[in-house]
């Protein structure tokens, strides 16, 4: 288990430079939040360095167990700590504390707090960039453990540190973080840099970018993003949503310039097929309704859902669409090693060819029909897993729907608020509040015991679910 410790140190040394970051703001803006938040991080690195010096010496190397547990471990350990901070100077309590900080790690986008507009600059700063670095982590322990031992059939990772020889040490870990830093923050400097020359101030802009990339859901606004009342800002949104959609190891191989490897990352494509083809429907639905600028808001609203960021251009406009389209896009979710929440898009595409050559099957039963998913073959254990993930997530989103239930209003609301903090897409929650012509509850007003459900749904959302019961499993103890 010492491989599990020493994975977790080095998230919580990630932990404490995001708490210094923003308590360098707090102080750049004269909050005295700011020295909370250096505290913290003094304590977090404190508990870090101790448990690195706890386990040097021993083995790194792990067993699929043993790393399954770090990844749930990491997702309970750091936004626990979290939750301290963001407590104490958002005036929270417990179970809001602990609720905020798991949404803004997941990059869910649900807020229990005041309005963004009364919050220190500080902590608001704190939100965007925890999401940002839950965003990070998401990807990196998705190439680094659950791709790798193929969790629900995610594609294995292919070139660079995402081996699967890597899963079985945790020393390579830094180096995988290392592969991949640079292209997920350069891909956030560059739109921090367009955001400044479509005329955002420098903060809105760097909150925004950190939030957008990460596919998060947060605002450093109390009216969201029509506050801007900019169709410069929207499709610099436009493009950073649909970019965070797309894989990461997808946009290493384009940066490195090898394009054949890049075309058969055809998940990618379908990435931005979805966009284009839902934002033509949206804008015809939004045309409909009478919307103005239809197409530009049904542009954006495509890529929100299929990136499950879940922003509106202006307040209303998903209440525009179809409760059931929405529900579909964001369970559907964008591509793997992604950001995005959802099914992955990888396995909808693998589910919509197995039903295709179940059809040709009836016709010509003794047919060999060899298929590709992208540079991953198609075998018959390949679709037990994927049709295994989506029977998990249906049955967890069931079971979140019905815990809720008993304290919210309707079942309506109960499916709602289960499916946006399972995709990890919070702000479409409130949509079918609109459509239905009744007023749902805010986060902030839900009951503590909803809240620690939908904690638990959002940690889900984040691990792959077959990989979390697996630990519930004896035969995989066994191995």
């Amino acid at each position: 288990m010492s491989a599990c410790f020493q994975l977790l140190s080095y998230v919580l040394a990630g932990v404490a430079a995001v708490l210094v970051a923003s308590g360098l703001v707090g102080l750049i803006y004269a909050e005295v939040e700011g020295f909370d938040l250096l505290g913290s991080a003094a304590i977090v690195l404190f508990l870090a360095v101790v448990i690195r010096l706890v386990v040097a010496g021993h083995s790194s190397a792990f067993r699929r167990h043993v790393a399954l547990i770090a990844v749930l471990a990491i997702w309970i350990a750091a936004p626990a700590l979290l939750a301290v901070p963001i407590g104490l100077m958002a005036d929270l309590g417990f179970t809001a504390a602990v609720f905020q900080a798991v949404s803004a790690l997941t990059t869910t986008g649900a807020l229990v707090t005041v309005d963004p507009d009364q919050l220190p600059r500080s902590v608001l700063f704190a939100l965007c960039l925890i999401s940002w670095f839950g965003g990070g982590l998401t990807i990196v322990m998705a190439v680094f453990v659950l791709g790798p031992i193929g969790a629900g059939g995610l594609p294995a990772p292919i070139g660079g540190h995402g081996g699967r020889r890597h899963v079985s040490n945790a020393d390579v870990f830094p180096y995988v973080v290392l592969d991949f830093l640079p292209i997920y923050g350069g891909v956030t400097v560059a739109a921090v840099a367009a955001l400044l020359l479509a005329g955002l101030p420098l903060f809105d802009a760097i909150c925004l970018a950190l939030s957008v990339i990460s596919t998060g859901g947060f605002v450093p606004r109390s009216g969201g993003i029509a506050t801007y009342a900019s169709p410069a800002v929207e499709t610099v949104l436009i493009v950073a949503m649909t970019v965070g959609a797309t894989s990461i190891l997808w946009q290493r191989q384009i940066l490195e310039r090898r394009w054949r490897a890049a075309r058969e990352g055809s998940e990618n494509f379908t990435v931005f097929a979805a966009v284009v083809v839902l934002a033509f429907v949206l804008s015809v639905i939004l045309t409909e309704a009478g919307i103005a600028d239809a197409f530009r808001r049904g542009a954006f609203l495509a890529a929100s859902l299929v990136s499950t960021t879940g922003f509106e251009p202006a307040a209303g406009s998903l209440a525009a669409l179809p409760t059931s389209l929405v529900a579909v896009v964001v369970l559907a979710g964008g591509a793997s090693f992604s950001t995005a929440g959802g099914l992955k898009l990888f396995r909808v595409r693998a589910m919509a060819i197995q039903g295709v050559r179940e059809v040709r099957r009836l016709i010509y039963p003794h047919g060999v029909r060899p298929a590709r998913i992208g540079h991953q073959a198609y075998t018959i254990q390949l679709m037990k897993a994927v049709w295994a993930a989506f029977a998990v997530m249906m049955v967890t989103l069931a079971v979140t729907t019905i815990l809720v239930a008993p304290v919210m209003d309707g079942f309506a609301a109960s499916l709602w608020v289960a499916l946006a903090a399972l995709t990890n897409a919070g702000p479409i929650y409130g949509t079918g509040s609109y459509v239905l012509e009744a007023a749902w509850a805010p986060w902030k007003e839900l009951a503590p015991w909803a809240h620690w459900v939908l904690i638990f749904a959002m940690v889900l959302g984040r691990v792959e679910l077959v990989a979390a019961l697996a630990l519930l499993n004896l035969a995989f103890w066994r191995r």
